[in-house]
């Protein structure tokens, strides 16, 4: 994630709102009373209502009112989801909010550009680069499949699949991380350490390993990277697994934001 891809348009700091939607009616506007409550300054006080009827959910706007919907004007519109692939994208002034789908629940992603933490975002924050954090590690797959249980922020856990673990030795300690295999044979982990919530974000991080090659594999703590709730408090990054706790600091890679979510 560059710094400019965080600075633009629909990005996560231009994240304003996350609300999970129930099952039949929620109307939604800038009005207390709503089951939704945008940001008083977003709006009308009712601006219509999200019905949900199992999986599939109806937006209606209130009449005198339009919304786009994909770029085309209209009160009212069935919405995919972001697991669709191809999210229906809904626009009011300088509003913009999709519908997104974790595991059996729905909710509305609300992004304002607007936003001046848009402008005001100083960088990220990256330790010098350091050889000693480039470790050796041996990747061992699974002989069956696993399901492992990780939690979202602001969100419910899931069951996922990973691939195996790699095992490496750093400040003569022996460790090993859960890894999840890409689709093009990369090695994706999360991982917490002793620095989290000091230099580096207290949520913990996120790293990408280049392909196993005879089982060696190279952990360059380096390229360690923040997962985006880190930069909002509106995303639902999963949380790396209990075993994946790392009992030592890793003083490189990306340090925690200046202005933290």
């Amino acid at each position: 994630m560059l710094d400019a891809n965080l600075r633009k348009e629909n990005s996560w700091l231009a994240l304003a709102g996350l609300y999970w939607l129930e099952q039949g009616e929620n109307s939604f506007g800038t009005a207390p009373g709503n089951s939704i409550v945008f940001p008083s300054d977003y709006g009308p006080d009712s601006i219509g209502t999200f019905l949900v009827e199992g999986h599939e959910v109806i937006l209606q706007v209130h009449e005198g009112l339009r919304v786009k919907v994909d770029g085309k004007l209209t009160s009212q519109a069935v919405l995919a989801p972001d697991t669709s692939g191809s999210p229906s994208e809904v626009t009011l002034g300088s509003l913009t909010f999709i519908l997104i789908q974790r595991e059996d629940s729905l909710a509305i992603r609300l992004w304002d550009n607007s936003r001046k933490q848009r402008k005001s975002f100083p960088g990220r924050q990256w330790f010098p680069i350091q050889d000693c954090y480039r470790i050796p590690g041996e990747y061992r797959k699974y002989d069956v499949d696993r399901m492992l249980s990780l939690q979202r922020k602001n969100a419910a856990n899931y069951d996922a699949q990973p691939g195996g673990e790699v095992s490496f030795i750093i400040n003569n300690l022996e460790c090993s991380l859960v890894v999840f295999v890409e689709s093009e044979g990369e090695l994706f982990t999360l991982f917490n350490d002793l620095s989290n919530g000091q230099e580096t974000y207290s949520s913990g991080r996120y790293l990408v390993l280049d392909p196993p090659q005879e089982g060696n594999v190279i952990l360059d703590f380096n390229r360690a990277y923040n997962p985006p709730c880190a930069f909002t408090p509106h995303a639902t990054c999963p949380l790396p697994p209990e075993q994946n706790r790392l009992k030592i600091p890793i003083p490189a890679g990306e340090k925690r934001p200046l202005s933290p979510a």
